[in-house]
């Protein structure tokens, strides 16, 4: 990451000559790549519009714009712009296809989405079907990561999710 920061002149860089280019593929991996940079290191508004740059380009791969919207929606998340968020991870969510990891992600920044929104019932709903994605994929370290998200402001949807969630770990750790 330090690595990065040195180098963030040069990801600029990149992420323009693919625009200039209209090189959307290349575009859309520096940007799916470099999200969790712009997040740690707090560029947020650089890395969505970046983000949002490298989307208007023409088409290019389903999974990859999926990874972008994805990157984006986490991007706005991380802002408080709860609606375009969920508006990006909704689009994500549609194009990921059969890609499970893509939608194991989009579903559980839809939780979290509906969760900041106040929406706890939902924001349940969208977790669980992440989390058994999660599980049915054998994704041992999205299982866990799943475990983490804030359901603790609604005592009905926790007390659900908490037993829902026990059951899950049980019959995972046999597995």
């Amino acid at each position: 990451l330090a690595q990065l920061e040195r180098n963030a002149a040069n990801l600029r860089q990149a992420v323009e000559w693919a625009l200039e280019q209209k090189d959307t593929v290349l575009g859309l991996r520096l940007c799916s790549a470099a999200w969790r940079f712009w997040h740690l290191k707090s560029h947020l508004g650089e890395g969505r519009a970046f983000c949002e740059r490298v989307l208007a380009l023409p088409a290019g791969p389903a999974d990859l714009r999926a990874k972008v919207l994805n990157a984006n929606g986490r991007l706005a998340y991380l802002q408080g712009d709860y609606g375009e968020a969920r508006k990006l991870h909704e689009a994500a969510l549609k194009l990921a296809g059969d890609g499970e990891a893509i939608q194991a992600m989009s579903l559980n920044a839809l939780g979290a989405v509906a969760y900041e929104e106040g929406h706890y019932a939902e924001a349940v709903d969208w977790f669980k079907r992440a989390f058994d994605l999660r599980r049915a994929m054998d994704d041992r370290f999205g299982h866990f990561a799943q475990i983490r998200n804030p359901l603790d402001s609604d005592a009905t949807a926790v007390a659900a999710f908490q037993t829902e969630l026990a059951k899950k770990l049980q019959a995972f750790r046999k597995s």
